[in-house]
């Protein structure tokens, strides 16, 4: 039988474990990240969210916060369940703002979605932008 393409959010989904596994386990447990594997994460692929944070501890909130959200254990790393908890959330977060845009101002039904700088650029009225580069903690 002939395999059919991968659809647009079957790969999406295959980039997000991708992601986690390049970052996770590079210090020791292969299925979590630790502190550092997390931090090089968020400063690497969500850069522009963890940039525009006034908090210099942030990260460390965050990973408090996500630690033990699934499995119980606040074990300082994070498991897979755990990151898509806060990948999901964080979207989540995104989607209501972007719904808060003007209707002419909202994401275009293009088939190829704009990356998180041009999300960021949207609804700039008064300086405010509507995605994840935008929230500030």
């Amino acid at each position: 039988m002939k395999q059919s393409t991968p659809t647009e959010i079957e790969r999406s989904m295959e980039k997000i474990i991708t992601i986690f596994q390049r970052y996770a386990g590079k210090e020791g447990n292969a299925t979590s990240m630790n502190f550092k594997e997390f931090e090089q994460f968020m400063t690497t692929e969500l850069g522009s969210f963890t940039k525009n944070q006034k908090d210099p501890q942030i990260l460390q909130k965050i990973m408090k916060s996500v630690d033990g959200g699934v499995d119980g254990k606040k074990d300082g790393e994070i498991d897979f369940q755990e990151f898509l908890n806060l990948i999901g959330g964080m979207m989540v977060a995104c989607h209501e703002a972007l719904m808060k845009c003007p209707p002419k101002q909202k994401v275009s039904s293009s088939p190829i979605p704009p990356n998180l700088s041009e999300l960021s650029r949207l609804c700039l009225p008064d300086g405010q932008t509507c995605c994840l580069a935008a929230f500030v903690c």
